[in-house]
C-alpha cells in the first residue's frame, strides 16, 4: 500500500452557497490530485471523497479546511493519513459537535455522515 490521504468533507444545506464551496474545496484539492472518488449530496447537505496521494500535505490541507470552518461552522471533515511505515493510520476530524479530533493510532475508523 502506498502512502495516502483520503479526505471526507460534509457541507450541510444550512450552509448559503454549499454548492459554490463545495467548488472552491474541489479547486485547492485538484492542486494536490486529480482523482476523486465520491462526489454527491443527500438530504443532509453535499459531500465529497478524494484520495491524495503525499502525505506531507496534510497540515497544508487541515489548515485549509480550519480557515474555511472559521466562516462556515457547520462544514465537517476527516483527513485520514496511510502511512506505509506505521501499522495503524492517524487522522484529523471534526465531530458532530465541532470539536477537532486528532488521532495519532486510528483503530476503529468512523465516518462523518
Amino acid at each position: 500500500m502506498n502512502d495516502i490521504l483520503v479526505i471526507n468533507v460534509r457541507i450541510p444545506y444550512s450552509e448559503n452557497n454549499a454548492w459554490i464551496i463545495r467548488d472552491d474545496i474541489l479547486s485547492f484539492i485538484d492542486k494536490f490530485s486529480n482523482e476523486r472518488w465520491d462526489i454527491g449530496e443527500d438530504n443532509r447537505g453535499l459531500f465529497l471523497s478524494v484520495a491524495v496521494y503525499d502525505i506531507h500535505i496534510a497540515n497544508v490541507i487541515e489548515a485549509f479546511f480550519d480557515g474555511v470552518r472559521i466562516c462556515l461552522q457547520g462544514l465537517r471533515y476527516s483527513i485520514m493519513i496511510y502511512d506505509r511505515s506505521k501499522k495503524h493510520p492517524s487522522s484529523v476530524r471534526i465531530n458532530k459537535k465541532g470539536n477537532k479530533i486528532i488521532t495519532k493510532k486510528q483503530t476503529k475508523l468512523m465516518g462523518i455522515c
